[in-house]
């Protein structure tokens, strides 16, 4: 059971990831916001939680599984957690609004 909060805990932070990293591009930060674009601090603030979010995942799933099979794992998890982050961004933008709500202030 512990195993499986730990690789939910993953996923997430791999969704987060590609979430900011979406936000970044002008056209989804449009579509969540209705502003042109992201403060440049804010865009930086994204970027950076982004490559945090993918390395605490990945962290996370080799401590859980060693490097045989936590790369294999980690690796599958990418492409569902952006196939996610597309769902989201074309049916619900504004469900990534509280993921970047400290970003559009900076």
């Amino acid at each position: 059971m512990l195993d499986a909060l730990y690789l939910l805990a993953a996923f997430v932070a791999n969704y987060i990831a590609f979430a900011c990293l979406a936000l970044v591009q002008r056209h989804h930060w449009h579509a969540v916001f209705g502003t042109p674009d992201c403060p440049h601090l804010g865009r930086l603030l994204l970027k950076v939680v982004g490559i945090l979010s993918f390395a605490t995942a990945f962290a996370v799933i080799q401590w859980r599984e060693g490097s045989e099979y936590g790369i294999l794992l980690w690796v599958t998890e990418l492409p569902v957690a952006a196939a996610l982050v597309v769902a989201t961004l074309s049916f619900k933008p504004k469900l990534l609004k509280l993921l970047a709500a400290l970003p559009a202030r900076a």
